[in-house]
């Protein structure tokens, strides 16, 4: 049994339930960030999912379309991910046993913590509902057996997994805010900076030619950054300094929720297509927006069989490492038109990760070549790198609402 965590449900909760339900996933992560209900609805049936989630409105669905898929709808006022966890956990047998009976459309987790069946409970236990004299049903005692282990064993979640959730959440915190601010930048500077090299202490770091097809040597950035040509645009770090964020690592870089170790740095890729119109002061209105056509892919690392309909791991993942080349699968692609990356490479970050999944993220550790492509798969044993990017749209979007495009 698999969940489908909805958007008001983090994906950091993800990795922390594949022991108790395997394959579970959230809907940003298969491409439905953006999709209405129905969608996630249809999505799910085809897939085989249950839908979790905070929103009233699947249960309106359920009560119409009845299952599958069946919906587990929690309606808890703590909004904090650990207790969210903890009630899946708590009660994942319960959940089991209920789904097992489709005529159940929706399972209700109330603030008390019991799992109810909602509208459909009657056609799923019609004796249990209808007929006062038959004493407690196996669904019952279960819940009641859980309720008292809890009181007496005070179920909590281990401190390490509940840290674990914290740094997962700081660094996510720490990724959405350099977002913003290398948009901010944008907007002030008419250009992307450029990442920061392993010996630029948080500062942009350009190169000190302009013609890709030679070496790039560092050099003070006031010398070149008319070109916009980036001594590391694929693995370099988020330029801290220049962006005057605050959270720093005594070298000047900024770091993510795991650490202040120079593996926890967050780091940042950015695009060098059109001569690198998107790095060089004014290079994208003069190139303009038909034109300009950056080039990052963003991969999921997994597709579809050769029919079309069953998700399946597609090996391998890249099909031409090199700079010159598309090499997302097109079954695995989540961005093809990326002008920038943020990512921290997560808890393993001092290992040099557990799958090629995670060593093809640049990574010091490992000897993968730097190239514009980007693995986002889904959280798990061997993947917990978190990544976000800049897609074209959204960049254009600003520019234009701040008057810096066309």
């Amino acid at each position: 049994m698999k969940l489908l965590l909805d958007e008001n449900l983090s994906r950091r909760l993800v990795p922390f339930l594949q022991n108790e339900f395997p394959g579970t996933t959230q809907v940003s992560l298969v491409g439905l960030e953006q999709a209405n209900d129905l969608a996630i609805w249809r999505f799910a049936k085809e897939n085989g999912y249950v839908i979790v989630t905070r929103d009233a409105d699947f249960a309106e669905i359920a009560s119409v379309r009845h299952s599958p898929p069946q919906i587990i709808w929690i309606r808890t006022p703590n909004q904090n991910k650990a207790a969210v966890l903890n009630l899946l956990h708590t009660y994942s047998t319960i959940i089991k046993e209920s789904c097992l009976t489709p005529e159940v459309a929706c399972i209700e987790l109330g603030a008390n913590g019991v799992a109810l069946p909602s509208s459909q409970i009657d056609l799923a236990r019609p004796s249990a509902l209808n007929q006062g004299d038959q004493g407690f049903t196996l669904m019952e005692l279960a819940i009641v057996l859980f309720i008292v282990a809890l009181l007496i064993g005070g179920m909590t979640l281990p401190v390490t997994a509940q840290m674990d959730i914290q740094s997962n959440a700081a660094t996510q915190n720490a990724l959405t805010d350099s977002r913003d601010s290398l948009l901010g930048f944008v907007m002030a500077n008419d250009r992307f900076p450029c990442p920061a090299s392993n010996t630029s202490n948080g500062v942009e770091s350009f190169c000190d030619n302009t013609v890709d097809a030679f070496p790039c040597t560092v050099t003070p950035p006031l010398i070149v950054q008319a070109h916009g040509r980036c001594s590391n645009p694929y693995d370099g770090f988020l330029p801290a300094v220049t962006l005057g964020i605050s959270t720093q690592d005594e070298n000047g870089y900024a770091v993510d929720g795991w650490g202040r170790n120079p593996s926890n740095r967050i780091r940042y890729g950015v695009t060098t297509s059109n001569s690198n119109a998107f790095t060089t002061r004014l290079g994208m209105k003069n190139i303009t927006m038909t034109t300009l056509a950056p080039d990052l892919e963003v991969c999921n690392g997994s597709g579809l069989d050769a029919v079309g309909n069953q998700k399946i791991r597609i090996p391998p993942i890249i099909t031409a490492p090199d700079i010159t080349a598309k090499y997302c699968h097109p079954s695995s692609r989540l961005a093809a038109d990326a002008v920038a990356v943020i990512y921290s490479l997560g808890k393993n970050s001092g290992t040099g990760g557990t799958s090629a999944d995670e060593s093809h993220n640049p990574n010091p550790l490992t000897a993968v070549v730097a190239d514009p492509m980007y693995v986002n798969a889904n959280p798990g044993i061997t993947f917990d790198d978190q990544l976000i990017w800049i897609s074209k749209n959204t960049l254009f979007n600003r520019m234009v609402a701040a008057d810096k495009l066309p």
